[in-house]
């Protein structure tokens, strides 16, 4: 639902006007009646009208940042905060589930963990925002925008999501400290250089898809409002996840948008201005 609220705008912009009213009830009014019997369902067996509980685990790991700086997130006398000051020591995200164990032993409900962990994630926002403004962008990486072509950046996260111990190729920026100590062995140094030619890529890539909307519009084509839209479908990913948690699992789907938008900008540049042309 909220990553469909993000899409919102780009597919306002991309459809044209006399369809905005079609696209909306094609794409946005089957997720809110979705939607909406996941909150009455919940209601009628549980008693909240709720569609998930995960907020008591990613509302938590969102403010970790801020407890890892000694911020006083969970400073009340309540049974919530006086916990949570008691197990988040050193802010570590696997003492998140022992935090919600405790408080479930405690009597407290999934449901309530949720909403009070989401008030608490506001709080944070309303007392500390350069905090937390800090905290949210720092969840991006750089190798997100290379996204769309960079497959041994795909390689090392398969080889952490197996559960294997980690490689050593998994760290990028060992690797180039080896190297310039002279200390590489040639695969490691091979597969360095490959990594860094498909960064390479993946980044122009990537840059172009940015690029791609603002030129078309610039050259008054007429994909360029298309493509804005487009653009901002796949920046509303990135809004969406990054105050609260970002993987780069989650931004499997712009793959697709960034290839569309870079190679229309490709596409673009070979076309003559139209401005030129009238």
């Amino acid at each position: 639902m909220f990553i469909a609220g993000g899409f919102a705008p780009g597919v306002w912009i991309a459809s044209r006007p006399g369809n905005r009213l079609h696209w909306f009830c094609s794409v946005f009014l089957p997720i809110i009646v979705v939607t909406a019997l996941m909150v009455g369902t919940n209601y009628v067996r549980i008693g909240y009208p709720i569609i998930t509980t995960s907020p008591q685990l990613v509302m938590v790991q969102a403010v970790l940042p801020l407890v890892k700086q000694q911020l006083p997130i969970f400073d009340g006398e309540d049974l919530y905060d006086r916990t949570a000051r008691d197990t988040l020591r050193g802010g570590a995200y696997a003492m998140i589930e022992e935090l919600n164990r405790k408080l479930f032993l405690a009597g407290l409900t999934a449901p309530e963990m949720a909403e009070t962990a989401t008030r608490r994630y506001f709080r944070a926002w309303w007392r500390f925002p350069r905090a937390m403004f800090i905290a949210t962008v720092s969840r991006y990486r750089d190798h997100f925008l290379a996204l769309a072509f960079y497959p041994t950046v795909t390689l090392r996260y398969l080889v952490v999501y197996t559960g294997l111990p980690r490689p050593e190729f998994t760290d990028p920026a060992r690797l180039w400290k080896k190297l310039l100590k002279g200390n590489l062995s040639a695969a490691a140094t091979a597969w360095l250089l490959i990594d860094t030619v498909m960064r390479v890529i993946g980044t122009t890539m990537g840059l172009a898809a940015i690029a791609a909307p603002f030129l078309l519009i610039n050259r008054n084509d007429d994909r360029g409002r298309v493509l804005l839209g487009t653009w901002l479908v796949g920046a509303s990913c990135l809004a969406v996840y990054l105050p609260v948690h970002l993987d780069i699992r989650y931004l499997v789907p712009m793959i697709a948008l960034q290839c569309v938008l870079a190679a229309t900008l490709w596409d673009g540049l070979q076309a003559p201005n139209v401005a030129d042309t009238k």
